[in-house]
């Protein structure tokens, strides 16, 4: 039995597909000035009209694209499993020969089920991502697939293979043109690659030239992860001043960008370094602020690591 859109699009004129095409375009682009806005609820609202608007039209690829920008709005709002869902509706639109749009869906699942911390599937995603960018000769997106797996390695603990993909990832980013956060990017994972490692001077080496550059052009969430590892580093090298301050950007960065989640990082970072200086009290007080933050805007893995910490160091009397 043919399904309802099916028979809506049957009782239309060619005329009357295109209008309605038409109207599912104005909803899309209604929907990007509401993303633009932070709105994601709404966006994601009209995302989705769009979508079953373009099915009436039987447009399968501007509806898969429609899915796309739904699941790009969600990812927006934090809502990753609803990002998920959409991207695997809008992928099955898809035909093998649309390797652009592929790669854009396998890209967008792997960095969902990243941060989702489901560290294996994102893997398996960054595959696809990277085998599909690698057959429609994309250089940027292989690029960015290599970036990709090596963010995920590192998140896995595997650190010399996270550096690995991010140096390949360094190497596309130096060879294109006018693409300077995707080069930033590069920078800060090789950075993330060698603290890994244990070689922190090596780090600090990428780090500071890195931020001492015009970074205009760079979003305020790689500005907060870029200060958020020189903080890092400062701690690993026992220099608490310069840690403070860059500590103090991280989080102003974390601010503008709406990531709540970092200032959980921020909280944790800072209890680690009180536990440095044998600042105990402050320490466990620190990490109960981080607790708080992770229970509303954190990764279930975050939240758990917090708490198993928190108890560790209560049992050993580091409360006061």
């Amino acid at each position: 039995m043919a399904s309802f859109h099916n028979q809506e699009s049957a009782a239309l004129s060619c005329e009357d597909l295109q209008t309605v095409a038409e109207r599912a375009q104005a909803l899309l682009e209604e929907g990007l000035d509401l993303a633009a806005e932070h709105r994601f609820g709404r966006a994601v609202q009209k995302a989705l009209r769009a979508a079953d608007l373009f099915e009436v039209a039987n447009d399968k690829l501007r509806r898969a694209r429609a899915l796309a920008y739904a699941s790009q709005f969600c990812v927006g709002a934090r809502h990753y499993r609803a990002a998920a869902y959409y991207l695997w509706k809008g992928l099955r639109s898809v035909g093998k020969d649309e390797y652009a749009l592929r790669s854009y869906f396998w890209g967008t699942l792997a960095r969902t089920y990243r941060e989702l911390w489901a560290l294996n599937r994102a893997e398996k995603y960054y595959r696809l991502y990277l085998k599909s960018s690698m057959e429609e000769k994309n250089a940027e997106q292989v690029g960015y697939a290599f970036l990709g797996l090596g963010l995920n390695y590192y998140y896995l603990g595997d650190y010399q293979k996270s550096l690995e993909y991010s140096e390949k990832a360094l190497r596309i980013s130096e060879s294109l043109e006018g693409k300077p956060e995707f080069q930033f990017s590069a920078k800060l994972n090789v950075a993330c690659g060698y603290n890994g490692l244990g070689q922190h001077a090596k780090a600090l080496s990428m780090l500071e030239p890195l931020l001492a550059e015009d970074n205009s052009d760079c979003s305020y969430l790689a500005m907060c992860r870029a200060y958020h590892e020189l903080a890092k580093t400062y701690l690993y090298l026992r220099d608490s001043g310069r840690y403070k301050e860059a500590r103090l950007k991280a989080g102003e960065y974390a601010i503008l960008s709406r990531d709540f989640a970092e200032l959980g990082r921020m909280s944790m970072l800072d209890a680690e370094a009180y536990r440095a200086h044998r600042q105990n009290r402050k320490a466990v007080q620190t990490l109960r602020k981080a607790l708080v933050v992770f229970r509303n805007h954190g990764t279930l893995k975050e939240l758990r690591r917090a708490e198993n910490l928190l108890m560790s160091w209560m049992k050993g009397g580091d409360d006061g």
